[in-house]
């Protein structure tokens, strides 16, 4: 998982763009303050989570992510995942578990 781009990163908003490579997992991970608003741009991405199902996400579709909500972020298939997180209100912070 790779940082592009931070776009907006305030005292209780963060807006950044991340590329995942085909095949990849991400570490599951929470946020103590945040909702997060993850939209797909390119790829396909899945949203795993351990409170409810796993959502894949195709380009233009979107997915709300509670405050608290264990996750990670995977791609699936064969290209590049890139996807835009929106964090806020509340000041970031992401918790390995």
């Amino acid at each position: 998982m790779r940082l592009i781009k931070e776009l907006i990163s305030t005292a209780n908003t963060r807006v950044a763009e991340f590329s995942v490579d085909p095949d990849e997992t991400g570490q599951w991970h929470y946020h103590s303050d945040v909702i997060e608003f993850c939209y797909c741009l390119e790829g396909v991405i899945r949203i795993d989570q351990k409170n409810t199902a796993s959502m894949t996400l195709h380009p233009g579709e979107k997915l709300e992510i509670a405050i608290g909500n264990v996750h990670r972020v995977c791609s699936i298939g064969t290209q590049c995942g890139r996807y835009l997180v929106v964090q806020g209100p509340g000041v970031y912070d992401f918790v390995q578990v």
